[in-house]
């Protein structure tokens, strides 16, 4: 099974050379608060995605909870050169934190425009709600809670993978931080041969992109006197049980390295007949993939039931992979993750920072070489 997880990684990613413009997709994270700066209620996002069913988008509805948790709308001018090519506005963990991803285009003018589309519907909206859509990583008054979760099957497992270091049991667990950041991600399309160059490379200058980039300054209502990027150190704090999937991780050699890497990893949920098990009794995901013994997989609601290991099982330990720039085989893109939620008016700014990286991957390999790998571990927490 580990040769043929390894084939499915090589093979989502383009064999040959990208000589053209090559494809770039945002996600970006608005925080939605009222004019106190308290988190806006459950009804009021559900009444939005009622408002954007009227508009033309199609809803979709968790199976777990039946509430509204995405909108979606084809994009003509996507659909001409890209496989996937569908809007989306949904939620984040946080109920209140809405995600615009947007489908591929190849220039960032086309980004900037489908952009301002999907946000002037939801400024006007939310303006008739008298509600704030916030230009920064972290900003809500309301502390970080279970309250704030959005009650969708997975995220709900979040507190079963939780410690309770610093928000306790009542509140959630220390993943209900989640429920309150906010981050400018992008999608850049990568070939196999440049994939882990990419993935080494951009992970190594994080620390630098986020010093150019941070924008989650306030905490508890106040500007830190001490982080500008407040929501990247979250991440320790969220998971401090899983601190090998968070941040800058180790070089890679090759896709093998790089899987046999994400393979260390505790193992977390995987899904069957529609529904999500927590895996109980296995310390890798290695351990979990041998089987030398049966696993235990534990439901919500407690059920337990044994679980043999299938390939596909790979989908659902990627997106606990916490790095700040990660390979997603699942649209043959490179992931750039790090950077804050920038203000209105800078909002691809992130993005066309990786691209330019990505674009210039031979020399930035340069200056990466110039500094041992801690040293760049250390500029990001620093």
């Amino acid at each position: 099974m580990h040769e043929q997880i390894v084939t499915n990684f090589k093979t989502a990613f383009s064999s040959s050379p990208i000589e053209s413009l090559r494809g770039i997709g945002i996600e970006c994270e608005i925080p939605v608060v009222t004019e106190t700066g308290a988190i806006v209620s459950l009804e009021t996002i559900q009444l939005m995605f009622a408002y954007l069913e009227q508009k033309g988008f199609e809803i979709e509805y968790d199976k777990h909870s039946g509430l509204a948790s995405t909108a979606k709308r084809a994009n003509k001018q996507s659909h001409k050169a890209f496989d996937y090519h569908v809007d989306q506005i949904t939620t984040e963990s946080g109920y209140s934190t809405i995600e615009l991803v947007l489908a591929p285009q190849n220039n960032l003018h086309a980004i900037q425009a489908q952009f301002w589309d999907l946000l002037f519907l939801l400024m006007d909206f939310f303006d008739s709600k008298n509600c704030l859509l916030l230009g920064y990583g972290i900003q809500p008054l309301t502390p970080p809670s279970k309250k704030a979760l959005m009650p969708k099957e997975r995220y709900r497992f979040f507190e079963k993978l939780s410690t309770n270091h610093t928000i306790p049991l009542s509140e959630g667990g220390d993943t209900a931080f989640l429920t309150i950041t906010a981050s400018n991600q992008c999608h850049v399309e990568i070939d196999l041969e440049q994939a882990i160059s990419a993935t080494n490379v951009l992970n190594a200058l994080s620390g630098l992109q986020i010093a150019l980039q941070a924008n989650s300054p306030i905490w508890k209502g106040k500007v830190d006197p001490k982080y500008k990027a407040n929501r990247e150190m979250l991440w320790e704090s969220s998971f401090p049980n899983r601190l090998n999937q968070i941040g800058i991780p180790p070089s890679f050699k090759n896709i093998t390295a790089y899987v046999d890497y994400l393979f260390q990893f505790k193992p977390t949920l995987v899904k069957r007949n529609g529904r999500y098990f927590k895996i109980l009794n296995k310390d890798t995901f290695t351990d979990f993939l041998q089987n030398a013994s049966p696993t235990i997989g534990e439901a919500l609601n407690g059920e337990k039931i044994e679980v043999e290991p299938v390939a596909e099982d790979m989908d659902h330990l990627l997106p606990f992979c916490y790095f700040n720039a990660r390979l997603a085989p699942k649209y043959g893109t490179i992931e750039s993750r790090m950077c804050c939620q920038q203000p209105p008016k800078e909002t691809l700014t992130s993005a066309a920072l990786t691209l330019g990286i990505i674009e210039n991957l031979q020399a930035a390999e340069g200056l990466v070489r110039q500094f041992e790998l801690e040293t760049w571990q250390e500029i990001r927490k620093n």
